[in-house]
């Protein structure tokens, strides 16, 4: 039985029965045969070897395995008559493989690529074997290998350099090298010997050289394009095929010929369908077909599409995956979901959310596991209790609060003191007001919250947030009552303080409340490191700067005394949420620990149901491309929980199993707002100034609310049954009534088409009666900036709205 081998632009790599008849190919057609009936090919099996172009095919070890390269970087092996149909990788370079190359009798395969690399692999899978630097000798970077063959005992390479090298396989060095070709070098041929070396080249030629004479022996010219492969099964290379860009396939046969430029070639194919048509429009203007192919909706790049492969790959990056949004009155669900009024989707979030659901699903029964654990200690310490009950009841003392002398049984403070003016209290210091609690709830040193913030990577928010609290502190010890500076326990217990005291217990406070955006922020982006220890407010002027450089030095022990290594990957979120729980019975070890997995809910992701069959790749970003770390399935992702926790990043695990995406300033967009032919009162400041900005995502008719607001004198939001601005007002955009669910984005995108402040126009339709004129503008109007929040989502900091900018 014939076979026939071919891998393409999808990575799959294919095996076929020709159904020839071999024999009689060999023996030649007699004069009284029949013309031969043609062959039929039957598909027989195939295998997704890689997730990227195959660049290359040969078969090796007598036929049994086929080994593949690939723009994937890696080297792969496939034997088709094994039980194992899967393709195992023997190799890998740092950038796309170009060629292979295998005696039959060896068992081992060579492979170059654009790294300037050739590298000998072991088929079994034991490794490299020899590795040769083909560096280009003038120009390095011209060094890379597009062409390789091997002989009974020379290997031959070549490139863009235009040079054939030749090289001892057993050592890897140089044996000599040819140099004739003016482009680069395609294909390379060697004769069953090792005396005889055919190149084929992008400039249009087939070289013949020999070995034993060192130089080129016949250059052949049959094509009229670059000549990208060659083929021959005779071992004097008598007869061989050569094909071209074009798609010319010709034949060539020396046998008989005194001299090879007598032999005679044949051209006996091309190919001329390339691409198929899917669809014609006709002579038409690209801005007419526009509309047909594509929707009107702007959303920000989220991802890249890749079909280099011939399939559709949708590539997920950190760096902006978070940054499209949708409102989810726009989605078509199979169940419907109860959303907020213009609540938004995040698109990356609910994508991977559903990629790794049964991954999700097995991360949620290995904690459920392990909390088990944890509290079936509690149960039995609390079982104890309950067995043994104490015989008095003693109030115990901690590092921050000292028993005195004094019949008062009530904690004194230890000199930190906050303000207790009303106005303070709401702005600044109601995140930290709990800070001093009872004893019993106290932090002690084994805080989890050290060690987070010694390994979790912020950004410069970080700064911000640090700064922002030690001015909470420091402005808040000025107003303490001197009565509470002069205490002398206060005096004493101050420099006890641990430094990061404050901070754990603030971070415990705001664990407590995490619905609030400042607690959020505050978790995530704290810096522990530079917090001040506790000291009288009545402290000089002078003495912050003492106690700054102690803290300094307070803060390397504390980190060295607390500081405890997290794996920089996905399994390293889940060591962070396991030592909570560590700390959490530490600090409370009569208290069940309860679970930190907590990822979206579908009111945030409403349920997609993905196909289970969807290919799931990690890749690593390397110098010559993208390295495959994992590749599973929608279906296989949870059993291979494993391998994703060592190979996936720590942010895929951050957004999977605590629903923390990275923070990302939101992107604005200015505009200017005009009534139309000034039918209607101007928004505009005093001072004339009616430009704004607000986040893209904003719909017409919030920006028609905000114009509400201020020329309705009858506008309230809390009257349900009174007209809504959209349904009495109109906004325009380059003479075209803009949808009220329209986002700026959008309207930006294909309505205004440019690139300075879009210009919107504000009109009635009739249904309500408005002034013309404002008796006097609004007290908001004489500020240089105004805000409008959209408070139907839920939180300011979700939707930024528009802001009037002065000048």
């Amino acid at each position: 039985m014939s076979h026939s081998y071919s891998g393409g632009r999808d990575g799959v790599v294919c095996a076929w029965d020709l159904h020839l008849d071999l024999k009689q190919h060999a023996n030649g057609l007699s004069a009284s045969d029949s013309k031969p009936k043609p062959a039929t090919s039957k598909f027989r099996a195939s295998t997704q070897a890689h997730t990227h172009w195959v660049n290359d095919i040969v078969l090796a070890s007598n036929n049994t395995a086929l080994v593949s390269a690939s723009s994937d970087l890696t080297v792969k092996v496939w034997r088709p008559s094994s039980a194992d149909t899967e393709a195992h990788t023997i190799g890998q370079h740092a950038d796309y493989v170009k060629s292979v190359a295998s005696p039959s009798w060896a068992d081992w395969v060579a492979s170059g690529g654009l790294d300037r690399k050739i590298c000998l692999w072991d088929l079994s899978g034991k490794g490299k074997s020899l590795e040769i630097d083909v560096s280009g000798e003038d120009v390095t970077e011209k060094g890379s290998v597009y062409a390789l063959s091997v002989g009974r005992s020379i290997l031959a390479s070549g490139g863009p350099e235009s040079i054939v090298r030749l090289w001892d396989p057993k050592t890897g060095k140089r044996v000599t090298k040819f140099v004739g070709h003016t482009d680069n070098i395609r294909a390379i041929l060697v004769s069953e010997a090792g005396d005889t070396v055919m190149t084929a080249s992008s400039d249009q030629t087939v070289k013949v050289w020999s070995v034993t004479a060192g130089r080129c022996m016949h250059t052949l010219t049959m094509h009229n394009d670059s000549v990208w492969s060659l083929f021959s099964d005779h071992p004097e290379l008598a007869v061989f095929y050569s094909s071209d860009r074009s798609g010319l396939l010709v034949k060539t046969d020396t046998r008989g010929a005194q001299d090879m430029d007598e032999g005679l070639s044949v051209a006996i194919a091309q190919e001329h369908n390339g691409c198929e048509v899917i669809q014609r429009f006709g002579k038409r203007h690209l801005e007419d077909v526009e509309p047909e192919v594509n929707t009107l909706e702007a959303v920000a790049p989220w991802c890249s599409i890749d079909t280099s492969s011939g399939n559709l790959t949708v590539i997920l990056e950190p760096f902006n995956c978070f940054d499209a949004e949708m409102y989810a009155d726009e989605l078509t669900l199979e169940e419907p979901v109860e959303f907020r009024e213009d609540q938004r989707i995040n698109l990356g979030r609910w994508i991977l959310r559903y990629l790794f659901a049964k991954l999700i699903d097995e991360e949620i029964k290995r904690d459920e596991a392990y909390r088990q654990q944890l509290n079936e200690i509690v149960e039995k310490r609390q079982a104890a209790a309950r067995v043994d009950p104490p015989n008095s009841i003693t109030i115990p003392t901690s590092s921050g609060w000292q028993a005195t002398d004094s019949p008062v049984t009530t904690p004194k403070a230890n000199g930190i003191n906050f303000p207790m003016t009303p106005g303070l209290g709401i702005g600044a210091a109601t995140p930290i007001s709990h800070l001093p609690g009872v004893p019993e709830n106290f932090p002690t040193p084994t805080s989890p919250i050290g060690k987070r913030s010694t390994q979790l990577s912020r950004p410069s928010g970080e700064d911000y947030f640090s700064s922002g609290i030690n001015s909470v502190e420091a402005g808040a010890k000025p107003v303490t009552t001197p009565a509470a500076v002069e205490t002398p326990t206060a005096k004493e217990e101050a420099p006890q303080l641990p430094i990061e005291g404050k901070a754990k217990e603030k971070e415990k406070d705001a664990v407590k409340s995490p619905g609030t955006a400042f607690s959020k922020k505050f978790r995530m982006g704290m810096s522990f490191g530079s917090k001040k220890s506790g000291r009288s407010a009545s402290t000089s002027t002078e003495k912050p700067t003492v106690v700054e450089e102690k803290s300094d030095e307070n803060k390397s022990e504390s980190s060295s005394n607390h500081e405890k290594e997290f794996d920089d990957n996905f399994r390293g979120v889940i060591q962070k949420i396991q030592n909570e729980y560590e700390k959490q019975l530490q600090e409370n070890p009569d208290k069940s620990v309860e679970t930190r997995v907590t990822p979206s809910l579908p009111v945030d992701t409403p349920v997609l149901k993905l196909p289970p069959g969807t290919r799931v790749i990690i890749q690593e970003e390397t110098s010559g491309g993208s390295a495959n770390l994992y590749q599973g399935t929608v279906e296989t992702v949870g059993v291979d929980a494993d391998i994703i926790e060592e190979k996936a990043p720590m942010w895929l695990g951050e957004v999977l199993l605590t629903n923390t995406i990275p923070p990302k300033d939101p992107v604005k967009i200015s505009f200017v707002l005009h009534p139309w032919q000034d039918t209607l009162p101007s928004i505009a400041t005093t001072d004339g100034n009616n430009r704004l900005n607000a986040n893209r995502m904003l719909r017409v008719k919030k920006i028609l609310a905000y114009v509400a607001e201020r020329i309705d004198p009858t506008y309230s939001e809390d009257d349900t049954d009174a007209l809504k601005p959209e349904e009495y007002l109109e906004l325009y955009c380059n003479e075209q009534l803009l949808p009220n669910t329209m986002s700026l984005a959008t309207l930006r995108a294909h309505i205004w088409k440019g690139g300075n402040d879009v210009v919107l126009y504000y009109k009635a339709n009739g249904r309500k009666e408005l002034p013309k004129e404002l008796p006097q503008p609004p007290a908001a109007e004489k500020s240089s900036v105004a805000h409008v929040e959209d408070a139907s989502v839920g939180t300011a900091s979700q939707f930024a709205t528009a802001a009037i900018v002065a000048g």
